[in-house]
């Protein structure tokens, strides 16, 4: 099956990246590391996770590069696919830690950074920690792109995701009719209307879990 024969690629692609490690890790080997990341899927073998490991430390020496973020990326998702969240966790918090060194903490680089460390919050149900970052992007996006854009109303809907979880029924309501009004100016300005009807079948759902039938099916 493909699972099968991503495995088999791994294995393939982790003998070369070994030889290639043989010596001092480069660098520039770092793409092959991405595509071992990407093709074995479930779980890592251990020599995979050294090599991943060891092109992540290399890449410290120009941590805001193109391969050191790639690096850690790679780095941390196999973490996670090899179960260990926290350890994931902490290299994507890491990275955000560099996106504020070198861009400020209020950058678009931030905000970029900020994106891949929720995967951990969210796999491991910290929904809370989760809003805080939430509610942090929101507020960057809300400087960088203004509360009428894409990039804002994206926010919008990841601060909804967290507050069903936690049982914030109302909170989730109030920001699932605001992302509601933005979803119809972005429909009428893009016209597309995906989003859209996305967004009518969400706040549906919660109008349902409120117990107010009525405004849920009114925007069937």
């Amino acid at each position: 099956g493909v699972l099968g024969r991503g495995r088999q690629l791994a294995a393939g692609l982790s003998i070369v990246l070994r030889t290639a490690f043989g010596g001092a890790a480069r660098p520039t080997c770092v793409g092959l590391v991405l595509c071992i990341a990407a093709a074995v899927g479930a779980a890592p073998a251990p020599a995979d996770l050294a090599a991943l490991r060891k092109t992540y430390e290399v890449t410290r020496s120009d941590e805001d590069s193109r391969n050191a973020h790639a690096a850690a990326t790679s780095l941390a998702y196999a973490l996670g696919n090899a179960g260990d969240w926290p350890g994931a966790q902490k290299v994507l918090l890491g990275e955000l830690a560099i996106a504020e060194k070198h861009h400020g903490p209020n950058s678009r680089e931030v905000l970029d950074a900020i994106r891949p460390a929720l995967d951990g919050f969210f796999l491991q149900s910290r929904w809370s920690d989760a809003e805080r970052y939430i509610v942090r992007g929101l507020a960057i996006a809300t400087q960088q792109y203004g509360e009428h854009s894409h990039e804002y109303y994206e926010w919008l809907i990841r601060y909804g995701s967290v507050l069903g979880p936690q049982f914030e029924i109302a909170e989730a309501i109030r920001v699932g009719e605001q992302a509601l009004a933005l979803a119809e100016e972005l429909a009428k300005k893009d016209h597309n209307d995906g989003a859209l009807r996305g967004q009518l079948g969400s706040l549906a759902y919660l109008y349902w879990r409120a117990n107010q039938p009525d405004k849920a099916r009114a925007l069937y």
